[in-house]
């Protein structure tokens, strides 16, 4: 695999961003991409011969506002041939069983108010926000049917060939991003693709579905580091408790899986990196005719809270260049 150990220092024409999407093949040529720090095989499991299914999860409750239109619309415009499902509370039991299944439960669940089969509507934190839901969703959707599952608020710039190619190549049940440091990686729950019936997957839902099991977050992360789990340098795992159901499953079985991550804060976060975190600034990046286009080379783009926030005060046009597609899709103004 052949990695760019360039990307930060120089910016790239768009001809090249092109050529490199180009050069994403079946995963029996050389790789080229774009996140330079990668972490590559962390954990060495069996390797696994499965493929990822073509098929993209996504959630929004609500209206829609045009930011997240405008990247629904990129991922369906370099995807074409793939089953992008946008879910929210009132579909998504249209597309799959929302009922916890039996192999995710642990043995006692039951004594702490976990029933086997019960519909994910009825899980004690499901409904506590948007974002919890979908967390749940997440785990037990994909878990089960394997995708990729996709933030709403994730802007595409390339075909997501590229991760079928890792998979291939390496034959891993997950790929995804990771957040902090190389020895002890925080898995991110934004962007990642998995195996049908991924035993990393399985377990790291089964973990957050334990989470139920107890009255708070804090009463749960408490139980997590009691087992002896390292969750330093983890912030906010009120709100991502997710994050932290990853760290429980990755420490007590460290050679289990065979996943592979990429640095998220070298390509998908790293317009807020190179700022310091100042929202205003990164979105300046993003949308500034002068500057937008050398963030096209990435394979995509997440605007977390503060971004996308941001980003919905910006005038349509600046919206639009802070994708690759620009103005080819339609896109409906705001309001």
């Amino acid at each position: 695999m052949v990695v760019c150990d360039q990307c930060k220092k120089r910016r790239q024409s768009r001809e090249e961003a092109l050529q490199m999407k180009e050069s994403f093949d079946d995963g029996t040529q050389k790789l080229i991409l774009t996140n330079c720090d990668s972490l590559g095989e962390f954990h060495q499991g069996n390797q696994d011969t499965s493929s990822i299914p073509n098929i993209i999860w996504m959630f929004w409750e609500g209206p829609m506002n045009h930011v997240v239109e405008t990247c629904i619309e990129s991922w369906k415009f370099y995807n074409p041939t793939y089953d992008i499902r946008v879910l929210n509370k009132s579909n998504c039991a249209t597309y799959t069983d929302m009922h916890v299944a039996t192999h995710i439960l642990k043995d006692d669940s039951a004594k702490r108010g976990v029933q086997r089969n019960m519909d994910i509507h009825s899980l004690r934190h499901a409904n506590e926000n948007n974002t919890r839901f979908s967390d749940f969703l997440r785990a037990l959707i994909l878990s089960k049917h394997g995708g990729f599952w996709v933030d709403a608020s994730i802007i595409c710039h390339h075909p997501i060939s590229w991760v079928h190619a890792i998979q291939r190549s390496y034959q891993v049940e997950f790929v995804g991003y990771y957040t902090g440091n190389k020895s002890m990686p925080t898995v991110e729950n934004w962007f990642f693709a998995c195996v049908p019936d991924s035993a990393f997957m399985r377990d790291w839902c089964q973990e957050f579905v334990r989470f139920n099991e107890f009255p708070s977050a804090n009463d749960y992360l408490s139980d997590v580091r009691n087992q002896g789990i390292n969750l330093d340098n983890m912030p906010y795992l009120d709100y991502l408790t997710m994050h932290a159901s990853a760290q429980q499953v990755l420490q007590s079985h460290p050679d289990t899986y065979r996943i592979y991550l990429f640095c998220a804060n070298s390509g998908p976060l790293l317009y807020i990196e190179q700022v310091g975190w100042d929202y205003p600034r990164a979105v300046d990046l993003l949308t500034n005719t002068d500057t937008c286009e050398s963030f096209y080379q990435y394979t995509m783009i997440k605007l977390p809270n503060g971004p996308r926030n941001e980003m919905l005060h910006r005038k349509l046009s600046d919206v639009q260049r802070a994708i690759s597609i620009g103005t080819q899709v339609p896109i409906k103004p705001p309001g």
